[in-house]
C-alpha cells in the first residue's frame, strides 16, 4: 500500500513537472505546440509500448490484432490523447502551467454535469456545491474578481476550458478498451498512433525548432519523466490504492506546477489566484469522496 501511494505521488508530481517544462520551452525557445505534442506522443508511445509488451504482451497483441478495437483506439488517440495535450500545451503557452493545470481539473465537474444531463437527474447537494465552487473558482482565476476585465487572455480561458472538456473525452472514450485490455496497452498504443498521425499532419520534420542542447534535454525530460514515467507510475499506483485516493493525490499535479512556476519560472501568482485554485481543487476532493458522502 505504501508503495502504491509513493508511485501515485511520483506520477502526479511528474505530470506537474511536465507542464512547467512545457512552459519553459515555450518561453525560452518559442517551441511550436503541435510539434511538441507530436514529438512527445510518438516517443512516449514507443516507451510505453515497450513497457506494455514486457508486462502485458498478450493484451497488447490482442488489441493490435482487433480491427474493431483498433478503430476505437485510433479515435481515442486523436480525440482523446492528442486533443487534450494540444489544448493543454496551448493553454500553457497562452498563460502558465499552474493556470492551465487548474483549469484542466474542472473536468470532474464537467463529467458530473454530463452524467446528470444524460441520466436526467438533478445533482445532489454535494454535486451542486461543486458546480458553484467550480464556476466561482474559474471566475476568480479568469478575472481576479473584476466584472469588467480578464486577468488571463480570452484565448487562454477558452483553451483552458477546452482542455477540461478534452479531459472528459479522454476519460470516457477508452473505458471499455481498458476493461478489456488494461490501461497500459491502450495508452501506449494510443500515444504511438496519435503521435504518428500528428507527426504526418503537422509535418514535424519540416518545422524549424530553435533548440540547443538544454532545449533538447528539456524535450527528452518531458517525454520520459513527464509522460512515460508519469503514466506508468500513476497507473501502477492507482491499481494498488484505488481511484479515490488516486484522484486526491492527483491534486499534487497543479500544486507541483504552481510551486515550480514560482521557484523556477518566476511566474507571478497572487493570493487571489490561490483562492481560485483552491476552490477548483476542492471539487476534486468532494467528487472523489466515497459515494456514501454524497447522500
Amino acid at each position: 500500500m505504501k508503495k502504491g501511494f509513493l508511485y501515485t505521488i511520483i506520477g502526479a508530481v511528474s505530470w506537474g513537472f511536465s507542464g512547467s517544462m512545457g512552459q519553459h520551452l515555450f518561453e525560452t525557445y518559442h517551441v511550436n505546440a503541435p510539434w511538441l505534442v507530436s514529438v512527445r506522443m510518438i516517443f512516449a508511445g514507443i516507451i510505453l509500448c515497450i513497457v506494455s509488451m514486457m508486462t502485458m504482451p498478450h493484451a497488447t497483441r490482442n488489441l493490435l490484432k482487433s480491427k474493431k478495437d483498433m478503430a476505437v483506439e485510433t479515435v481515442f488517440a486523436l480525440a482523446g490523447l492528442a486533443f487534450v495535450q494540444l489544448a493543454y500545451l496551448t493553454t500553457i503557452r497562452l498563460s502558465n502551467a499552474a493556470t492551465a493545470t487548474v483549469l484542466q481539473n474542472l473536468n470532474p465537474v464537467m463529467i458530473m454535469i454530463f452524467v446528470c444531463l444524460t441520466h436526467r437527474k438533478l445533482p445532489t447537494l454535494v454535486e451542486f456545491i461543486c458546480i458553484i465552487l467550480a464556476i466561482a473558482g474559474t471566475f476568480i482565476v479568469a478575472t481576479h474578481g473584476s466584472l469588467t476585465s480578464l486577468s488571463i487572455s480570452p484565448k487562454a480561458l477558452f483553451f483552458g476550458l477546452l482542455t477540461a472538456f478534452a479531459c472528459c473525452v479522454y476519460t470516457i472514450l477508452p473505458v471499455q478498451l481498458m476493461k478489456k485490455f488494461g490501461s497500459m496497452p491502450v495508452i501506449g498504443i494510443g500515444m504511438l498512433v496519435g503521435g504518428i498521425i500528428m507527426t504526418l499532419f503537422v509535418q514535424s520534420w519540416k518545422l524549424y525548432v530553435p533548440l540547443d542542447f538544454a532545449g533538447w534535454l528539456g524535450v527528452i525530460l518531458m517525454v520520459v519523466v513527464g509522460t512515460a514515467f508519469a503514466f506508468t507510475f500513476f497507473l501502477t499506483g492507482v491499481k494498488e490504492i484505488g481511484p479515490v485516493y488516486g484522484s486526491i493525490i492527483g491534486s499534487l499535479e497543479p500544486l507541483t506546477a504552481a510551486i515550480l512556476g514560482l521557484v523556477w519560472l518566476h511566474t507571478p501568482l497572487s493570493w487571489i489566484d490561490g483562492v481560485g485554485f483552491v476552490m477548483i481543487m476542492i471539487t476534486v476532493f468532494l467528487l472523489s469522496a466515497p459515494k456514501r458522502t454524497h447522500s
